[in-house]
């Protein structure tokens, strides 16, 4: 998996798969955690269904090189894509 972009917080290395902006606000929250990685789910604006915003690694257990090891063998299908969103418009409308 390509991240959209990487955050970090006192205790988390974070790779978000979608924009923020794609998500109802105040939706997104931990999902689950495991030994080291944490999963961030929201809901999303246009169809009402959970999805995973963002996989989270926990500081303690990795670095950032590691961290961003284990995402690229995250399934390639979890990428986002822009163009996909914008099919998704186009068959809306």
């Amino acid at each position: 998996m390509k991240p959209y972009k990487w955050e970090e917080t006192e205790e988390q290395y974070i790779a978000v798969r979608k924009p923020k902006e794609l998500f109802v606000e105040g939706s997104i929250c931990e999902a689950s955690r495991y030994q080291y990685e944490t999963d961030w789910h929201g809901i999303l604006k246009k169809s009402g269904e959970e999805d995973v915003y963002a996989f989270g690694f926990l500081k303690k257990w990795c670095s950032k090189k590691q961290a961003k090891k284990i995402v690229s063998w995250i399934n390639d299908a979890l990428t986002w894509k822009v163009e996909e969103e914008k099919h998704q418009d186009r068959q809306v409308a």
